[in-house]
């Protein structure tokens, strides 16, 4: 599964856990992280489970005691090697068109170019993943019926069709 963050957003992903109930009280809880600790007396348990085992304070209160902490914010970012980005442009009778120039521009305004070979084949080697581009397409004497398309490239990325107008 790939993840993609923006900026210095934290992902959590909540996994379902256990209840424990007795007389009139229902207690749950989610697991973010392995940790927290737990601690039993009697009929009941405590387990806190927000955070690293390793991390927090120890917080006691009668016969219990937990473990508390916090996930470290970590900046989310791809460490794959670059991916390729690759399509065809075509003639609404699906003819290929040749010399058309593909435009692969990032958000920080990075501009990469690629022409289509006599097939009406274009690729892009090494586009860093987890990033979002747009991919715009020119050839003389055509215009598309959608002329550039907003990409969130997590992975390779094949197929692209760009068709000319009829």
């Amino acid at each position: 599964m790939k993840i993609q963050a923006a900026g210095s957003a934290v992902l959590l992903f909540a996994l379902s856990a256990g209840s424990q109930t007795g007389g009139p009280y229902d207690l749950k809880h989610s697991v973010t992280a392995g940790g927290g600790g737990s601690s039993s007396a009697g009929a009941y348990s405590v387990t806190g489970t927000i955070g690293q085992a390793a991390s927090g304070t120890k917080s006691t209160g009668g016969q219990y005691a937990v473990t508390g902490g916090f996930l470290v914010e970590q900046a989310l970012v791809p460490t794959a090697a670059g991916v390729r980005v690759s399509g065809r442009v075509l003639t609404s009778a699906t003819r290929p068109i040749k010399g058309a120039v593909i435009t692969l521009m990032s958000i920080d305004g990075t501009v990469r170019r690629s022409y289509t070979n006599t097939l009406g084949y274009f690729r892009f080697d090494d586009v860093r993943a987890g990033e979002t581009y747009v991919l715009q397409v020119s050839a003389a004497r055509y215009t598309f019926v959608t002329p550039a398309l907003l990409l969130n490239i997590e992975d390779e990325i094949t197929g692209i069709s760009f068709i000319s107008s009829p």
